[in-house]
């Protein structure tokens, strides 16, 4: 996952003011499942990828101020 720097700006801003809308995740729905075990089940599996793709923006987001710190 790469950023432009006007992406990494915005999520900057964003955090600056305390808005997390850039986050995105994606809602959990229980609904979908029979049992308890297969909602908690679906649960991880749901945070474990939600997790995951956040922490592939904050690290797309380092890499690119760390460029662009390079360029000043």
């Amino acid at each position: 996952m790469e950023l432009t720097p006007a992406d990494a700006s915005e999520i900057l801003r964003q955090i600056e003011q305390n808005q997390w809308k850039w986050l995105k995740v994606k809602k959990f729905t229980p609904e979908a499942y029979a049992t308890a075990d297969e909602r908690y089940a679906a649960l991880e599996q749901h945070h474990a990828a939600e997790t995951g793709r956040m922490i592939k923006v904050i690290q797309a987001l380092c890499r690119t101020v760390e460029s662009l710190d390079r360029r000043l």
